[in-house]
């Protein structure tokens, strides 16, 4: 029996892998972790308003609702500089560029209580634009008089040394380079522990290799399309990236070993949602990277308990007063570290868990107003309470952008496709139908309506469902218009454009999105004046 397992460094929005994206939503995902044993986890960047709606609807549950999932800890928003590291993620970040500004941006946050505050210093990243030592200093200072722990992105050692001088709480992705004395003195006299992340950095080549990819635990928490994309040998795109990975190993795991040797404490968190992790089962396979690191089983075992639990301030262990978050085991971890994954039984909240009943899809309530926005409140928050956001192709390569405004009821767009390496470019405005980021039900509607004016360049209005694997989301292609044009869009008339055909059903619906994209540099622009569900009998 161990105490419940944390992960310290989760991304929760599903799984991503070489065929597509499974889509969860931080409480799908949190589910299927509760079933592997992760009884709570920290989520380092995710939107800010459903993470937090989600993480205090949680804790003021008292019912099933409580121990049906893994328990959300969050930093909310990404910190980083205009232009810097996360920007490019399509999440909204609080970005900060001075150490005034630094100091406003946090203690705004902190009113928000987040778990941890997360900042990105990466100051040799060359395609990305980082804070300055003096604002970055400003962030930890700030948080540290708030009584905010800080969880740092870094990527070098040079930015190690920095940040724990200036006292961060954690470092995140250690670089796969010697360790210098200086990162080893500055993280033991500063007390900043390191969260290296190994199943993210080394998951892709791991995971197609069949001694991992064939694990029941995998089977049972990804779906089939997710295992797989691992299975099929890596395209042109990711055989540089698993090649990668196979050559920096040694060097990952001897830098965990010195910082491990040198009396750095080493914790337990996997970079879940990024590709070659899968949510929940990642855990275990950190754990044994930990001892192939040089860790006991016992230390790795630690790392993801007793001492992630110390770093979240919540007392975990098997005392009497302990956390009653338990997982039962088929055989001890402390001979193989890989029998982490024979789990049994789990306990949350002093309850056993019906696991395979967290398995089974998520009820989505029903969406019962037809008004989805009609841009009234002159901003980019909608009629639902959540709010517009742009996502573009800059993590492929591109340089695609867009210019958003809103006035006088009118949502107006224009925005230039820019493709990169990657070949296409895209701009997508899109509005989660949920403030905590759940899936909603709108199949008691018969389709959508909406009032545009579609100027120039491709569009398309997209409803992202978890029903689809990969990011081909049922779409209906919206024609150029000079005129604004009210247009009756029945949900009959989606369709995937490029893959095999998913059947619509409606009922697990994330969020509508107006999406440009295409192979060629494009201008874009339309003007939307409401969005809205409709009956046929209405």
């Amino acid at each position: 029996m161990l105490p419940g397992l944390l992960d310290l460094h989760v991304h929760s929005y599903g799984n991503l892998s070489p065929s597509g994206v499974e889509t969860l939503g931080t409480e799908g995902a949190a589910r299927r972790m509760l079933y592997a044993g992760v009884t709570g986890f920290l989520d380092l960047f995710a939107d800010e308003d459903a993470i937090f709606a989600l993480r205090d609807r949680q804790r003021a549950a008292t019912g099933p609702e409580r121990r049906d999932a893994a328990d959300v800890h969050a930093a909310g928003p990404l910190l980083t500089a205009p232009g810097g590291y996360g920007t490019q993620m399509g999440l909204p970040t609080r970005t900060v560029a001075t150490p005034d500004e630094a100091r406003r941006v946090v203690a705004a946050l902190s009113e928000r209580r987040p778990d941890v505050v997360k900042l990105a210093y990466t100051t040799e990243t060359g395609s990305f634009a980082s804070m300055d030592r003096l604002t970055m200093e400003a962030v930890v200072e700030t948080a540290r008089a708030l009584d905010l722990r800080t969880v740092v992105h870094v990527d070098s050692w040079a930015s190690v040394v920095d940040v724990a001088r200036a006292g961060a709480s954690a470092v995140t992705h250690l670089p796969p380079a010697p360790v210098p004395d200086a990162a080893v003195e500055a993280m033991r006299a500063h007390g900043t522990v390191a969260i290296p992340a190994l199943a993210g950095e080394l998951g892709l080549s791991d995971l197609t290799t069949r001694s991992w990819r064939d694990a029941p635990l995998l089977a049972a928490v990804a779906s089939p399309s997710v295992v797989a994309g691992y299975s099929a040998p890596p395209g042109p795109g990711l055989e540089s990236t698993v090649l990668g990975q196979r050559e920096e190993r040694a060097a990952r795991l001897a830098a965990v070993r010195a910082l491990h040797r040198a009396g750095v404490p080493v914790l337990a968190g996997t970079d879940a949602g990024a590709l070659g992790t899968v949510q929940g089962f990642s855990l275990h396979h950190e754990l044994a990277l930990l001892v192939e690191a040089g860790l006991t089983p016992r230390e790795a075992v630690a790392a993801a308990t007793t001492e992630a639990g110390a770093f979240l301030g919540r007392r975990v262990g098997l005392r009497v007063g302990d956390r009653a978050d338990l997982v039962v085991l088929a055989a001890s971890p402390l001979d193989d570290v890989r029998r982490t994954q024979d789990v049994e039984l789990v306990v949350s909240h002093g309850r056993v868990v019906d696991r395979e009943a967290l398995l089974g899809p998520l009820p989505a309530e029903p969406l019962t107003g037809p008004l989805v926005d009609d841009f009234a409140s002159d901003t980019l928050t909608s009629a639902l309470g959540t709010a517009w956001r742009v996502v573009t192709d800059e993590a492929l390569g591109g340089t695609s952008a867009a210019e958003v405004s809103v006035s006088g009821g009118v949502l107006r767009v224009e925005a230039s496709l820019r493709p990169g390496s990657a070949g296409i470019g895209f701009v997508e405005l899109v509005l989660p139908l949920d403030a905590a980021g759940a899936m909603r039900d709108v199949s008691g509607w018969d389709g959508v309506r909406l009032r545009l004016r579609a100027l120039s360049g491709p569009l398309a209005l997209k409803l992202q469902t978890a029903d689809v694997g990969n990011v081909d989301y049922h779409a209906v292609v919206l024609e150029p218009s000079a005129t604004a044009q009210e247009l009756t869009l029945p949900f009959s008339g989606f369709r995937q454009l490029w893959s095999e055909q998913v059947p619509w059903t409606g009922r697990r619906v994330l969020a509508v999105a107006l999406s440009s994209g295409g192979m060629e540099a494009a201008e874009v622009a339309y003007e939307v004046e409401a969005v809205e569900w409709y009956r046929d009998d209405q």
